[in-house]
């Protein structure tokens, strides 16, 4: 799963660089959507851990980020997701890495026919 941005300087923290929550956010959703994507029945997860680093600074010269969300393991209660923040040319910018509770749904989902 993959989240983007293009950093704008109301995005600026008070040393005029991308303040990082903004990595944060887009780490967040994209550990988060990774895991649903290989579950077999609709679960919902929660947050139980969030750990990001950030590399290096980001401004709007850095142009379009892009935050890709993996999974890691997805086991019956526990899933482990990792993302990275590059810009276009694939320069590291942050990492992160999450671990959420996972617990099922109240409906299943067909992924064949799309319903719920």
């Amino acid at each position: 799963m993959v989240f983007e941005c293009i950093p704008a300087k109301y995005r600026y923290n008070s040393i005029s660089a991308v303040h990082g929550g903004l990595t944060c956010i887009l780490a967040a959703f994209a550990m988060g959507a990774a895991p649903c994507m290989r579950c077999y029945r609709l679960r919902v997860s929660m947050r139980l851990e969030i750990k990001t680093n950030l590399l290096r600074a980001m401004a709007v010269e850095t142009g379009r980020l892009l935050c890709e969300g993996k999974t890691t393991h997805v086991g019956r209660s526990v899933a482990v997701a990792e993302a990275r923040l590059t810009d276009e040319a694939g320069k590291l910018y942050a990492h992160a890495a999450t671990t959420r509770l996972v617990f099922e749904g109240a409906r299943e989902y067909s992924a064949s026919k799309g319903e719920r």
